[in-house]
């Protein structure tokens, strides 16, 4: 879709809609994955080993 999600749409506390610049989705549910970074500056600083991925 590659679109931003600028807000949900709701009604008595349930999700109806996803909302975009260009439209708004119906949705029953909405599910996110949201990633992160594990800041591993000071695990290596202090000498742990770190995965082949740094991490």
């Amino acid at each position: 879709m590659n679109e931003r999600l600028e807000g949900f749409e709701t009604r008595n506390g349930t999700v109806t809609g996803v909302v975009t610049p260009r439209r708004t989705l119906p949705a029953d549910i909405v599910i996110l994955g949201l990633g992160v970074r594990p800041n591993t500056k000071l695990g290596a600083e202090a000498g742990l080993a770190l995965g082949e991925k740094g991490a």
